[in-house]
């Protein structure tokens, strides 16, 4: 499954996503299976991570799971786009991936458009 989204730097995103199998059915993630979403400027790993989300941030509502990324996650990087995974490992060793990217906009708001206006 691959997730393609927009947003504007410093601002909130939440992504939502069923973890299927290969039969479409839905994984439910339990206590010792592990969850994480991993942002990189590219989809390589010779890149630093941007930033990760491990599983207690990811909230599961009606067989879909979201994950929010937040303003402190994208306000201070200097990139154009990033790219991500989400990645869910079972206990018995078993993977399903996401894979996304996500296109950075500026913002033309200055300190939340509080400026006076002369």
């Amino acid at each position: 499954m691959e997730e393609n989204e927009n947003l504007i730097r410093g601002d909130s995103l939440i992504i939502e996503f069923p973890i299927t199998d290969e039969q479409g059915e839905i994984i439910h993630i339990e206590e010792l299976d592990t969850l994480i979403l991993t942002a990189r400027q590219k989809a390589n790993k010779v890149y630093p991570v941007l930033f990760e989300k491990e599983k207690e941030d990811f909230v599961y509502e009606n067989e879909v799971y979201s994950i929010e990324i937040l303003p402190t996650d994208t306000e201070q990087l200097n990139v154009k786009s990033f790219s991500f995974d989400i990645e869910a490992t079972l206990k018995d060793g078993t993977r399903q991936t996401i894979i996304g990217e996500i296109d950075l906009e500026h913002d033309c708001t200055i300190h939340g458009g509080d400026e006076d206006e002369d």
